[in-house]
């Protein structure tokens, strides 16, 4: 459930294909920038999906552990 970018709890999370790798949508969005390869196995990115499921799970957590949210 974290962002292996920015280390947080991922926000508004964003799957790279083929490798399945989530990342924060505003932390993959600034890595594209600088480089089309993924952040942790650096496998060529050719699609970038949205992660409902993730999205899910992540916001189910924090309702739970509101101590936990982002500010």
């Amino acid at each position: 459930m974290s962002c292996g970018i920015c280390l947080d709890y991922i926000y508004k999370c964003y799957t790279v294909l083929d490798c399945l790798h989530s990342f924060c949508s505003g932390c993959l969005s600034s890595w594209l920038k600088k480089s089309k390869e993924c952040p942790h196995c650096r496998e060529k990115i050719l699609v970038v999906k949205k992660n409902a499921l993730v999205n899910n799970i992540v916001e189910k957590y924090l309702d739970i552990n509101p101590g936990n949210k982002r500010s």
